[in-house]
């Protein structure tokens, strides 16, 4: 009992020091009044706000000293008394990226923007329909196991299983929502009400689609991504509209949560079982805010305290070695069937003993960084972030008119609870194998096609 009081109070002192680092975080990025609600100040602090949503759920429940519930690890008494130390960590990691976010902000440059290509040109509409026909094409390959596109999306949730060792299919999904969603933009920046109100039926298509798939990461990019591109390059969505909308996003995407499960006969039998289960719900008493308190949100953050706990044991400090080893992601496993595993299934096999390549731990942010370096390991990737962070809001600013920017870092941002709930460059890797890669594409081309241009000038 002594020791349940003493590990309450660190854990207060603990929580106690990450929330006061959040606030003054913001305050020090919100100080200057002139650009106070400017989307400089408003990145960061959306950055810190998205690492709260990882940090405070386990770190409430710690603090709570209640049993295991839900996705909350069975193993979580092993290490819940090192999540105080965790939390100082991260408020360590906030100040840090203020501190420097700041700093990397300061260019003479800043303001500066050029004239930049605004719309979709005729080659690149090419370019797009080529890139579709090869993601139809991967997508094919992946729904031949189970007889076709229909069956794939009637798998429901069970498609992960499709996905071991054929990863270089299912990015055929990311391709498809990264050419929607820059069709989706084109059509705003054009701002023809037509085309728009076509391709929303698109995005709403898209969404009943992953929704029967279960694949509510996807989902959130596929949403979040379109309603920033709205906002951004169509029309301003009024604070009150907003909160309507993630309201109903967030109570969807839990819905979706409770009803996906196994695979689907045909669309009648779809339609059956996801009435009978939500007949279900409606008669049970479910907490419909479970991914805030034991549910997704919980999970990522126990690297931290396991692998904290764990130094010297079960690994020794790698010296850059687990921040850089997901770059090996690259290349697919088809051409490197023995490549080592990645940092969440290393996880798994290392504290759950599971060794399935459809099963992994999601990994903190910091988490990687520290089995490197230690505590220097956080510091090290709040500076790293800062300027992640400052080069993202340059570019925005400096190429405003580019709807290909604008694009990519709108998928950027609507990313971010992947890169926070993921080791960074595991993150980076399968962003740029998948969302980012047809954007990427298109603006390399275009910037050869102007390099040739330009060439041809001086000759």
């Amino acid at each position: 009992m002594q020791m349940d009081v003493y590990n309450q109070f660190f854990s207060l002192i603990g929580l106690i020091f990450y929330i006061f680092s959040i606030f003054i975080s913001i305050l020090l990025v919100s100080s200057s009044k002139k650009d106070k609600y400017s989307f400089k100040n408003l990145t960061p602090i959306f950055f810190i706000l998205i690492v709260a949503l990882y940090v405070l759920p386990l770190s409430l429940f710690n603090f709570s000293q209640s049993n295991p519930i839900g996705d909350i690890s069975p193993q979580f008494f092993s290490f819940s008394q090192y999540i105080p130390y965790a939390n100082i960590l991260c408020a360590v990691f906030n100040i840090t990226f203020v501190f420097f976010y700041k700093k990397f902000t300061l260019f003479k440059c800043y303001s500066m923007t050029v004239n930049t290509q605004n719309r979709i040109k005729r080659y690149e509409y090419y370019i797009i329909f080529l890139l579709l026909i090869i993601s139809i094409f991967m997508l094919f390959q992946l729904s031949r196991e189970v007889g076709g596109f229909l069956n794939l999306i009637l798998s429901g949730y069970g498609v992960t299983n499709l996905f071991v060792g054929k990863n270089h299919y299912a990015v055929g999904f990311e391709w498809i929502v990264s050419l929607s969603i820059i069709l989706w933009g084109n059509v705003l920046s054009i701002k023809n009400k037509k085309y728009i109100y076509i391709y929303m039926v698109l995005i709403l298509i898209l969404s009943i689609i992953f929704f029967i798939m279960g694949r509510r990461a996807v989902l959130v990019i596929l949403i979040g991504t379109s309603v920033l591109l709205y906002y951004q390059l169509y029309k301003r969505i009024s604070i009150f509209k907003l909160l309507s909308l993630f309201s109903l996003c967030f109570y969807l995407l839990t819905l979706n949560g409770f009803l996906r499960g196994d695979s689907y006969e045909n669309f009648s039998s779809l339609s059956t079982t996801l009435y009978e289960k939500k007949q279900n719900i409606d008669n049970e008493s479910l907490n419909y805010f479970y991914t805030l308190t034991s549910g997704n949100f919980a999970v990522p953050y126990e690297t931290l305290p396991q692998i904290v706990k764990s130094l010297g044991v079960d690994y020794n400090l790698g010296l850059g070695k687990y921040s850089f080893g997901p770059i090996s992601a690259i290349i697919p496993n088809v051409l490197w069937p023995d490549r080592p595993l990645p940092l969440s299934n290393w996880y798994m096999a290392t504290f759950y003993d599971v060794k399935r390549l459809n099963e992994g731990r999601q990994f903190f942010l910091l988490t990687a960084p520290y089995m490197d370096f230690g505590p220097a390991g956080v510091i090290l990737i709040g500076i790293f972030f800062a300027y992640f962070w400052a080069n993202i809001v340059k570019r925005g600013i400096k190429y405003h008119d580019d709807v290909l920017v604008t694009i990519l870092i709108a998928l950027v941002f609507s990313n971010t609870l992947n890169m926070v709930s993921n080791d960074f460059l595991g993150w980076a890797v399968a962003f740029f194998k998948g969302y980012g890669f047809p954007v990427i594409i298109l603006l390399l081309i275009r910037k050869i096609k102007s390099n040739i241009k330009y060439y041809l000038k001086l000759r």
